[in-house]
């Protein structure tokens, strides 16, 4: 589904000088697989997630996404962000259906797919809220049905529960694990939160400091069904440790 071949990123900072962010990077990514993307602070994970999503290119890379290259965003390629982009001005359910009108789909076409989605995240109280009168996690929720509702083939998640407190981001991390098995998407997840993406991956790639390459791939043994006793377990603490070792 998405193979990424030998990727690399340079920016030129304010002196002129080269600046590697990402170093000769490839994997190959499967549908409706959870993957979750780890390493250290400035190692390169947001530039090489919005290199897939098609909002940042380097000449001689090379990143496919069902048999195409990616030269651009497109609508197959849904992205969330860690601050939510939420249109004030909408309710919760004008959010959700904003990027289906832009798409040309018909009132009642859109209204069926938001009706899905608020029920789909447990939003269906709120349709008719305002962002500001939600918190964190509400906000995030909504973000989450927007880009969900367009009908991506692949989700990139950039660090999306990094401003949430504790309690909230462990409820989060739950109510995605449930609504992955639900809607059957594949999911690139960008976190520093090594217990979070063991939480919710098939597999976790974790990345060496600047400029960042794939140090070591993890294989997830969890099925489906994840809640959070299983943080508490033998073989999940071994992972853990195991992984906090490596980086």
């Amino acid at each position: 589904m998405l193979e990424l071949i030998h990727v690399s990123k340079s920016f030129r900072s304010a002196d002129g000088a080269v600046v590697p962010a990402v170093d000769d990077i490839s994997m190959t990514i499967s549908e409706k697989e959870f993957v979750s993307i780890v390493g250290p602070s400035g190692c390169g994970k947001t530039t090489l997630l919005r290199m897939i999503a098609g909002l940042e290119t380097s000449a001689g890379s090379h990143i496919v996404f069902n048999g195409h290259p990616v030269h651009g965003p497109d609508r197959e390629r849904g992205m969330v962000f860690q601050n939510f982009a939420l249109f004030p001005w909408m309710t919760v359910e004008e959010n959700i259906g904003s990027g289906l009108r832009f798409a040309g789909k018909s009132d009642a076409e859109t209204q069926d797919i938001v009706s899905r989605y608020l029920k789909l995240t447990g939003l269906e109280k709120f349709a008719t809220a305002y962002p500001m009168t939600l918190s964190g996690g509400m906000k995030q929720r909504v973000a989450i049905a927007r880009t969900l509702a367009s009908d991506p083939q692949i989700i990139l998640m950039d660090e999306p529960f990094g401003a949430l407190d504790t309690q909230t981001r462990s409820q989060m991390q739950e109510f995605l694990a449930d609504l992955w098995v639900k809607d059957s998407k594949t999911v690139i997840f960008v976190t520093h939160d090594i217990e979070e993406a063991i939480f919710l991956s098939d597999r976790v790639f974790l990345m060496s400091p600047r400029p960042g390459q794939i140090k070591q791939e993890f294989k997830i043994p969890f099925g489906p069904g994840r809640n959070h006793e299983l943080k508490f377990s033998d073989e999940f603490f071994a992972l853990k440790k195991e992984i906090m070792r490596m980086m």
